[in-house]
């Protein structure tokens, strides 16, 4: 898998509008078994906290082909969580080594593999 940046957690692309998921909101992930893909969204929801640039185009839109789940774990908790705590997000991790990705939340672990991940920032229409 080509990498151009260090990490899912927090990068900046060709844009230039930071992408730093500490500061976002994890919306949810669509995930199709064939063909294999995956889509996670995230979303800067607090203006305190979004970078300028993303003030049009605020959501981070993740989308993986070729993917194998190897955990996903949502805990008992998980309806019980409001949403605003729900979304936040732990970390990302990316290991080269294993090609393994690694989100975790407050309430949901998922661990993954990808031949291939491309990124965008679009305007948040809702949906």
């Amino acid at each position: 898998m080509r990498q151009p940046f260090g990490s899912p957690y927090e990068f900046t692309p060709e844009s230039g509008v930071p992408v730093r998921l500490h500061d976002m909101s994890f919306l949810g992930v669509d995930y199709r078994v064939a063909p294999a893909t995956m889509t996670l969204r995230f979303l800067y929801t607090d203006r305190h906290w979004a970078p300028p640039g993303a003030t049009t185009t605020p959501l981070a839109v993740f989308r993986f082909e070729g993917v194998r789940v190897w955990q996903w774990e949502d805990d008992a908790e998980l309806l019980d969580t409001p949403t605003d705590v729900r979304a936040k997000v732990s970390d990302f991790s990316y290991y080269r080594t294993t090609n393994l990705f690694d989100l975790q939340t407050l309430n949901t672990s998922l661990l993954f593999s990808a031949d291939r991940l491309s990124v965008g920032l679009t305007p948040n229409t809702g949906a």
